[in-house]
């Protein structure tokens, strides 16, 4: 029964992971034109961070296929508080006491959704 969650964090981890890929392929460059844009889509970090969207996808479509979306689509709001923590942990974004209090109540609302969630 604990298995659409499993794969459910496995899907949040691998868009985590897709959007590192796609900041640090954005590391130090401006994107101003089309040249700009193309050279990103060769860019061996946003292609990782492609293929990890991709899979996750796959992932997604199991998960939705045993939960409810009522129930796996909030959950994947886990995927900004992870997202928050590598912004502040390895990007070292400054983040503010509303963004923390807004994490909190991102994480209480993900509790009372998997709480109350039927398996189908």
């Amino acid at each position: 029964m604990m298995l659409p969650y499993v794969l459910l964090f496995m899907n949040i981890l691998l868009l985590v992971g897709g959007q590192w890929c796609w900041k640090l392929a954005l590391e130090g460059k401006v994107i101003s034109g089309l040249q700009d844009i193309l050279g990103l889509l060769l860019n061996p970090m946003f292609i990782s961070g492609i293929g990890m969207y991709g899979i996750g996808t796959i992932i997604y479509v199991l998960v939705l296929s045993k939960l409810p979306l009522s129930v796996a689509y909030p959950l994947q709001s886990i995927a900004y508080v992870l997202g928050m923590f590598l912004a502040w942990m390895v990007f070292k974004e400054n983040i503010t006491s509303y963004q923390w209090i807004g994490i909190v109540l991102i994480v209480c609302g993900a509790i009372f959704i998997a709480k109350g969630a039927p398996i189908q």
